[in-house]
Parts: C-alpha cells; sequence; structure tokens
C-alpha cells in the first residue's frame, strides 16, 4: 500500500529514519522548474491506474474515458494538523507541479509552490515479510 504525506523538509527527515513507508509533499531547497539529476525532463508526468469504482464522485471534473483518472490519497498532517488527509480525483496527465498547486490551493495555504515536493516510499515484501 502506498501513503502519501505532506510535511515539511525538516519533519520528513527526522520521519524517515523512523518508516520508509510513505509519500509526502515536503518543503525543499529546489524549485519544481529544475530538473533532477535522475531525469532529464523538465517536468515529471505521475502516472497512476485507477484503483476506485466511485472516482466520479472524488471531483467535479468528467472525463468520457475513466481510465484517464485515477485517485491519489495525500497525507497532510504536516502542513495542516486538523486533516488527516486529501483524496483528489487526477488526470494521468497530471504532473507535480500540478498536484502541488492543487494541495495548496485546497488547504489555502500562500506559500511558494517551489518550496514543496512529494516524496514517495514504497514497501515491498521479501520472503513474505515487510
Amino acid at each position: 500500500m502506498l501513503k502519501y504525506q505532506v510535511r515539511s523538509r525538516k519533519l520528513y527527515t527526522n520521519y524517515q529514519s523512523k518508516t520508509s513507508r510513505s509519500i509526502s509533499l515536503s518543503n525543499s531547497s529546489y524549485p519544481f522548474d529544475k530538473p533532477s539529476s535522475s531525469s532529464s525532463s523538465e517536468e515529471e508526468t505521475i502516472h497512476i491506474c485507477d484503483r476506485s469504482s466511485s472516482t466520479s464522485s472524488l471531483s467535479s471534473v468528467d472525463s468520457s474515458d475513466a481510465s484517464e483518472w485515477g485517485t491519489l490519497r495525500i497525507y497532510t498532517g504536516g502542513i495542516k494538523e486538523d486533516t488527516d488527509y486529501k483524496t483528489l480525483k487526477i488526470s494521468t496527465n497530471h504532473t507535480v507541479k500540478n498536484i502541488v498547486h492543487t494541495i495548496l490551493g485546497k488547504f489555502r495555504i500562500c506559500k511558494d509552490p517551489n518550496l514543496f515536493e512529494i516524496i514517495m516510499e514504497v514497501w515491498t515484501r521479501y520472503n513474505g515479510e515487510q
């Protein structure tokens, strides 16, 4: 299972030593517009699979092809303590920058979106153990 978390970079560093099962939107020291060393493109597209049969209830945006849309659950306790998570209906063409703008807009946070990043960590089972 994947988890999404919104945290500051400082909190993420402390949390990272405790668990390695999260995806987070966190403060960063570099902007999205700069390519990372592991990526040759300027913006990365998130490709996700639609695992929910009721994705149309998550957003007012409708699509004729449901396979172009998917849900993304982002844990937001690091930036807004009174919420645990936000579930977004996003297109497979959304970029990380689009998602950061959406989350900041939903929480009405007026900070520079270039100060945030989405971090994903995935656990896999090895010999039946996590």
